[in-house]
């Protein structure tokens, strides 16, 4: 699981632009929004993750080697809630949540959004949107607030917005060792 490249192919999805497609949407879709163990779907976790990683990384250069087994820790631990969407059960997103104390505030529990993916052909904002009222659904009751980072003026911050998430800082990143910060990705 620590290489740069999946092992096997991910399944085949439909075109996003094809009309037939059903995907996450409001009409009784084919989609499936569900809570799942985290060890049992981790092989199908961390596929889909390198399309993340291609999507996302702060640098590509930096390579991609997750540590699957602190992930599982968390999970095992009960520290770690998973939000998955699947169209005819292939896993096609998932939200993976962290929880624990507050760094400002060790009384308080908090969630943090460790990661997020949803394969573009379903990234409408009903299915993203199922997602996060399934998280939020879990997490009621057992911490104080849920913090994410997203790239700034993009879809899933404006639908974050919509939610009522408020944004309070910006990230900001500098490679000290090796390499260029120019690497080109979609979080700027």
């Amino acid at each position: 699981m620590t290489q740069e490249q999946p092992e096997k192919e991910l399944p085949q999805l439909p075109n996003p632009s094809d009309p037939a497609r059903t995907g996450c949407n409001d009409r009784g879709s084919e989609c499936k929004v569900r809570v799942e163990l985290l060890h049992r779907i981790l092989d199908e976790v961390a596929l889909l993750s390198h399309e993340n990683y291609k999507e996302s990384a702060i640098d590509l250069g930096l390579g991609y080697d997750p540590d699957w087994d602190q992930l599982l820790k968390y999970a095992v631990a009960e520290k770690c809630l998973t939000i998955t969407a699947r169209y005819n059960d292939v896993l096609i997103g998932y939200i993976i949540v962290l929880l624990g104390p507050f760094k400002h505030n060790k009384s308080i529990e908090y969630a943090d959004i460790e990661t997020m993916y949803v394969n573009p052909s379903f990234r409408d904002a009903p299915t993203i949107f199922k997602m996060l009222h399934m998280m939020e659904d879990n997490l009621v009751g057992k911490i104080e607030f849920i913090a994410c980072s997203t790239p700034i003026l993009s879809r899933i911050d404006t639908l974050f917005r919509y939610m009522k998430y408020k944004p309070v800082e910006i990230v900001l990143y500098k490679r000290l060792s090796g390499g260029s910060t120019e690497t080109p990705s979609s979080t700027g």
